[in-house]
């Protein structure tokens, strides 16, 4: 029993790899206006952010790490991706040609998409949360390491995708370019 649930998590574990692989290669070619290089990278980072913000809290509380907790890691992926490119997408739709058209492009992106993924990220966190009680309750312990590490990793991933992800996005992009810019105010 102890063996087959070690390849089960060893498999969850190649998944999970493979499922970053993908990511990493969906960023690259979504993100092409915002050379790809950097977004794919700052996304790969606000993606790893989550899902080691999921595993400290959920190790904190006493969670059991087993098969069902790498497939909330594997649904948290699938929503931080969701995240990150619901701001890169808003992010294109500004024009922009400068370091500092950029910069509002972004703080555009956040105030035109923070309230919608805000309130999509509660949503579903209200819902797991209940499950994660009512889990806990009835001594679910496959369902209840599946729903509060997800819970608790949505509000990492919402955190990554809304502010993590596009700074890191613009310092890959702009970092040394636009400390180096003579501010217009001097």
């Amino acid at each position: 029993d102890n063996l087959s649930s070690f390849f089960n998590s060893l498999f969850g574990v190649f998944i999970l790899i493979v499922l970053l692989g993908i990511s990493a290669l969906y960023l690259l070619l979504r993100c092409r206006r915002l050379q790809s290089s950097p977004a794919a990278a700052a996304g790969m980072l606000g993606i790893l952010f989550s899902l080691l913000g999921m595993c400290a809290l959920s190790a904190l509380v006493g969670v059991v790490f087993d098969f069902s907790t790498i497939l909330a890691a594997l649904a948290l992926v699938v929503f931080a991706v969701y995240d990150i490119t619901a701001i890169f997408a808003a992010m294109e739709q500004h024009p922009a040609d400068s370091a500092a058209d950029w910069a509002m492009a972004l703080r555009a992106a956040q105030q035109e998409r923070g309230r919608g993924l805000m309130v999509n990220t509660l949503m579903v966190s209200a819902v797991l949360l209940s499950i994660t009680v009512g889990a806990y309750h009835s001594d679910m312990t496959a369902l209840t390491a599946f729903s509060f590490p997800l819970t608790a990793g949505l509000a990492f991933a919402l955190y990554a995708g809304l502010v993590l992800v596009p700074l890191l996005w613009y310092e890959f992009r702009f970092g040394r370019e636009s400390r180096m810019e003579p501010d217009p105010a001097e």
